[in-house]
């Protein structure tokens, strides 16, 4: 009776094989939950048609005199499981009534759904815009002999005439383009950039008031969205420069590793889209191992090809 007991509660704990002293399988069905309540299953049923056995393969006293007794027990079990299983069904009724109580009446839904009051749009600010100074834009003259009177004849030469009625209807999109941009403080003056412009593309020149240079090509100028000047589409290329001066550099030093670029070394760079030249101040040690403070310039030309080297001592 004892081992059915035990068995049972708690279930499936195994304290029925340790109470008949079968230590590690007890241990093993209490770890395991009786291995999925399968083995404590099996032996429940075991023990109630008497094939359980203790720790020397003995089965159990008093079978017969308790078997009466272990029935009612078991249906007492059984009992209490179903008593449990309906209890456990009116609380989740009753849990879902309490939440249908819980739900927005008809009222509620239709004032929910109401259109509600849109904040105000703030409308968006203009865009950032310099002036454009006036007398910043000279339109050419638009005859070939007015060109020539006026001093433009190679200007005439390269372009052509019609290339610079053209350039008279792009100046004003140029300056407006460059007035957008927030390096430039204002328009200052708008032309033909001759260096860099051909008869099969024109190339329009905005220099702002603080030396803000831009560049346009005609396509450029189609082109809808922020403009660069020409030292912000340079600075990739600067950077690079810097990089390549500064092994340029090392290659010539008697040491290498004691090349020290001062706090704002780089202090003068020039770039056009010919050749761009990197001025580094630096410290290094010299042929009888003495720190000295150097200034070298690095010459590129417009393939990064290094066609220029110059470095003294700093007096």
């Amino acid at each position: 009776m004892v081992t059915a007991i035990l068995s049972f509660i708690p279930f499936p704990s195994g304290l029925h094989r340790l109470y008949t002293e079968k230590i590690w399988t007890g241990l093993l069905m209490f770890f395991t939950c009786g291995l999925y309540f399968i083995w404590s299953i099996i032996d429940i049923l075991r023990i109630l048609t008497n094939s359980f056995t203790d720790k020397h393969g003995k089965k159990l006293k008093g079978y017969t005199k308790g078997k009466a007794a272990l029935l009612f027990f078991i249906c007492l079990a059984v009992y209490g499981f179903v008593i449990s299983a309906m209890v456990n069904a009116s609380s989740e009724k009753s849990s879902t009534e309490q939440s249908l109580k819980t739900l927005p009446t008809q009222t509620e839904v239709v004032a929910e759904n109401q259109p509600k009051t849109l904040p105000e749009i703030t409308k968006a600010e203009k865009p950032y815009e310099t002036p454009i100074l006036e007398g910043a834009i000279q339109p050419y003259p638009e005859t070939a002999q007015s060109l020539k009177d006026a001093g433009f004849s190679q200007t005439l030469e390269k372009l052509g005439l019609e290339n610079i009625k053209k350039a008279n209807k792009l100046m004003p999109i140029a300056a407006q383009k460059a007035a957008q941009n927030k390096k430039c403080d204002a328009v200052m003056e708008v032309s033909i950039s001759l260096y860099r412009s051909s008869k099969t593309e024109l190339v329009i020149f905005v220099l702002a008031q603080n030396n803000t240079k831009f560049y346009f090509t005609e396509a450029e100028l189609m082109e809808e969205g922020p403009v660069l000047s020409e030292q912000e589409k340079l600075a990739p290329l600067l950077s690079r420069h810097e990089i390549m001066a500064e092994e340029v550099i090392k290659s010539q030093l008697n040491f290498p590793s004691t090349y020290d670029r001062h706090e704002m070394g780089v202090f003068t760079s020039r770039t056009t889209p010919s050749c761009n030249e990197v001025t580094i101040e630096f410290s290094a040690k010299n042929a009888y191992g003495l720190e000295t403070t150097y200034i070298a310039t690095v010459q590129f030309d417009k393939d990064s090809k290094v066609v220029g080297y110059h470095c003294q001592e700093k007096q």
